[in-house]
């Protein structure tokens, strides 16, 4: 648990210099972004793998539970991604490389 912890902060430590964290829970970490505004949790994939998955907030663009998923390899653009979350399925669309958004 430590470990996936210390993994996430390495991956997110640079891009978020100028971001306020709201606290480190488990596995996932919060963020507030007040310059953009926005507010997202974050938790990297278990393993050796480089794959994320967040969800966000964006209240002036009335956006709200974006998930963002980044793949830990490369899938074809035309591939079937879903995202299972308790009972249910969700398509995620291809954005860009390596990375999905339901």
């Amino acid at each position: 648990m430590i470990r996936s912890i210390g993994l996430l902060l390495a991956i997110i430590a640079v891009p978020l210099a100028a971001k306020d964290s709201l606290g480190v829970y488990s596995d996932w970490a919060a963020f507030r972004d007040a310059d953009v505004p926005r507010c997202y949790a974050i938790a990297e994939s278990t393993g050796e793998t480089k794959g994320y998955a967040s969800v966000g907030t964006w209240p002036s663009r009335e956006v709200r539970g974006q998930v963002h998923v980044r793949l830990s390899r490369e899938l074809s653009r035309n591939a079937n991604v879903r995202l299972a979350v308790g009972n249910r399925r969700l398509a995620l669309l291809y954005r860009d490389t390596g990375k999905w958004n339901a």
